[in-house]
């Protein structure tokens, strides 16, 4: 798995290393382990800490509401829960990492991940180090060069997010509506924000100073230091409002040292003169934006120059374009709430710095377009999940499958007047391995101690689910020969239902697209064929997975979206050269609307494509429900759904979610993404034949066997969801 999933989903750009708000869990008799580990500048971009490459100082780890802060020499020591999630709080980029999401590795001392621009580790029962290289920014684009253009020695950005409240849809604090529930506000409600401060520099920043922009129609409550902030970094002070501007003089008390971060949250209370959300556009521009800039870091290249709050429009938080020190997010009003009835929205007793009312009120706001979901997007109050009103198309049989239905009618033995009626309708399997009825229910399923052992692993699946995966999902590279016998045993058990498999492979570990296709993996793509024939059976293939964050969108790159379509076109021909017939071929990109200007080009086309697939993710509170997972719109964007674009661009084609999972850590509640009918929910994507869960830990914890509170919510969610009728109309 790679990186955005976005969302649920995959960003199109990386921003800066960022996290969320760490929450302290009871873990009761769970039991902990001792963790440490050393935090590293890697200069030469290799994962492996060289004898002349220093510590960190100064870096705060935390794990479980518990933090420490990286020595001298940049090592750290904690006792963790097990099962929970270490996360590096840092301004740098964590090394060999081009994406806003990659795994741990490949280098030997690289052992946290970046998931969603935030560095983390998952502690398991044998986890005992975990070491991690950063690089400091450069003013360079993506990938990451191999040789790392120098940093700049004073550079400082800022961030805003959204602090989801608790508590229940519609009763409390900015959780207002059902369809916009981390984005409604109501007066008398106090949103919060977390504002961060990075030193992506060599140097300290000394006092860091900017200001905070408000909504019209809320007060500051406070500013205040978070339980991840670095610990000499707890002073924030803020000066008078400015009526005009409705911007709030801050500055942090304090050095930020090279790669630290300071968090502070912010509280706002929604006053009397809110002006109620007409519309619940809260993607593109915010109904009611929060802004933060820092303004007084000399030599600060890639700094704000503007001195004016008018002059610098929001919303430029890609922090490799002018200025990365500016960031707004925001929220919908949607209703006034009695303050004496709803003690969420009590606010009497706390002390509100307001800002005096204005003659006009001149903030220029200009919406972000390379935002991560997870703090710039919500769902609209309109429902994006039915696609009864598109047009139907049946699957066209090909011309070596079978029909998939069949009707049989009884022969008449009776007078005229008294036939038989046609006997229903017969369940099959098509040559391209459509289910006729229902939809297939499958799962990646390694182990959950990390070992790879996947016997264990789809023991601890079934054991969860209670039900058997149609499909089997697999990762493959080069010239590695497969099906393996034991991975055929695993779908063949005595007792159990067939699995299909679904295997991701890569031709080759090291060649651009543009060399794949001009031969240079044919060894590779001649082994994988010859192992290919010996296995009876179809199997689903899917051939460079995800290929979205690995574009080097330039002429020579090799990596354009065209060289990939080229690519895919190339080894299919191959593989058909050489007498493959059982490969069903999948297109697999993320299908992320970040992506959307390179589907198009990714694409290789009708004849060589046999299923649709892509990947969402529930990575935090955005999606409502699981419809909203399957087609996830941006009507502002003109973007209807990689569902729905896919009906358009490949009619009659099945779709597949090849991975998709609900984010344990990034979701208050990831089980109620679940709680929904999928025997209604999938009536209205009749199209979508197939799912398979990663039950894995990647970019974000999805594993159903997670063994704390949420985690079992969501396994036991998982357990009803897998068991409804439409997953087990029929078998392989």
């Amino acid at each position: 798995m790679t990186i955005v999933r976005r969302i649920g989903w995959a960003a199109a750009t990386a921003v800066v290393i960022t996290t969320t708000v760490t929450v302290g869990t009871s873990f009761g008799a769970q039991r902990s382990n001792n963790v440490y580990g050393v935090v590293y500048h890697d200069a030469d971009n290799n994962g492996v800490r060289g004898r002349n490459e220093a510590g960190i100082p100064d870096v705060v780890v935390t794990a479980g509401g518990r933090t420490t802060v990286t020595g001298a020499d940049g090592a750290w020591k904690m006792r963790v829960p097990r099962g929970s999630t270490v996360e590096v709080m840092t301004g740098w980029y964590r090394s060999q990492c081009d994406t806003t999401t990659c795994t741990s590795g490949p280098g030997r001392d690289q052992d946290f991940k970046v998931a969603y621009q935030a560095i983390k580790a998952k502690v398991y029962s044998k986890t005992r180090r975990l070491d991690v290289g950063l690089l400091p920014d450069w003013p360079g684009g993506y990938p990451i060069p191999a040789t790392p253009i120098p940093s700049s020695a004073h550079d400082v950005a800022v961030r805003v997010s959204f602090v989801s409240p608790t508590g229940t849809a519609g009763t409390s604090n900015c959780f207002r509506t059902t369809t916009v529930k981390n984005r409604a506000c109501a007066i008398g409600d106090q949103p919060s924000f977390l504002v961060q401060v990075y030193n992506e520099g060599t140097e300290p920043v000394t006092d860091p100073s900017g200001h905070l922009v408000l909504p019209k129609g809320t007060s500051m409550v406070s500013l205040e230091s978070a339980d991840t902030n670095h610990p000499a970094l707890r002073t924030v002070t803020t000066g008078t409002p400015d009526p005009g501007t409705r911007s709030i003089p801050f500055e942090i008390a304090g050095q930020i040292p090279p790669a630290a971060m300071g968090v502070y949250e912010l509280t706002l209370v929604v006053t009397d003169d809110a002006p109620l959300t007409t519309t619940f556009q809260t993607r593109g521009a915010y109904p009611n934006p929060v802004g933060a800039r820092i303004t007084s870091v000399p030599n600060d290249v890639e700094g704000d120059r503007c001195t004016q709050v008018a002059g610098c429009p929001w919303g430029l938080t890609d922090k490799q374009i002018w200025p990365d020190n500016s960031d707004t997010v925001g929220f919908a009003i949607v209703a006034a709430v009695d303050a004496a009835s709803d003690t969420a929205a009590t606010t009497t007793t706390v002390p509100i710095v307001t800002i005096p009312p204005a003659t006009t009120t001149t903030i220029a706001v200009t919406s972000p377009t390379t935002q991560p979901p997870t703090t710039t997007t919500t769902t609209t109050t309109t429902s994006t999940t039915t696609t009864t009103t598109l047009p139907i198309v049946t699957i066209p049989p090909s011309t070596t499958s079978p029909t998939t239905t069949t009707t049989t009618t009884v022969p008449v033995t009776s007078p005229p007047a008294t036939t038989t009626p046609p006997a229903p309708t017969e369940c099959v399997v098509s040559d391209l391995l459509v289910p006729s009825c229902g939809v297939w229910l499958g799962a990646t399923t390694p182990s959950r101690d990390g070992s790879f052992d996947y016997d264990r692993g789809l023991a601890e699946y079934e054991n969860v689910a209670q039900n058997t995966p149609d499909i089997l999902h697999f990762y493959k590279t080069g010239a590695q020969k497969f099906p393996t016998s034991w991975e055929i045993a695993q779908t063949e058990r005595p007792g159990k239902q067939r699995s299909l498999l679904l295997y991701n492979w890569k031709p080759s570990k090291s060649d651009t697209w543009a060399q794949i296709a001009n031969g240079a993996a044919d060894s590779e793509i001649a082994t994988v064929a010859n192992s290919l024939k010996k296995y009876p059976d179809k199997l689903f293939l899917n051939i460079f997975h995800e290929p979205e964050d690995n574009v080097q969108d330039w002429s020579g790159s090799g990596m354009t979206a065209a060289d990939y379509g080229n690519m895919y076109r190339y080894v299919v021909n191959k593989l058909r050269a050489h007498g493959v017939t059982n490969a069903v071929y999948v297109w697999n990109p993320m299908g992320y609307y970040g992506w959307r200007h390179y589907f198009d080009d990714l694409y290789p086309g009708h004849d060589y494509v046999d299923w649709m697939c892509y990947d969402p993710y529930a990575t935090d509170n955005r999606f409502n429900g699981f419809g909203e997972l399957i087609n996830d719109d941006r009507p502002d964007l003109n973007w209807p759904g990689f569902y729905n674009w896919s009906l358009t661009k490949a009619p009659g084609k099945p779709l597949m979610m090849c991975e998709w999972g609900v984010d344990v850590d990034g979701n208050a509640d990831p089980a109620s993404v679940l709680k929904v009918d999928p025997n209604t929910i999938m009536a209205k994507y009749p199209h979508l034949k197939a799912l398979v869960y990663f039950n894995d830990n990647g970019r974000w914890d999805t594993r159903l066997t997670n063994t704390t509170t949420k985690g079992k919510a969501l396994g036991d969610a998982y357990r009803n969801f897998a068991n409804q009728p439409i997953f087990n109309q029929m078998t392989p």
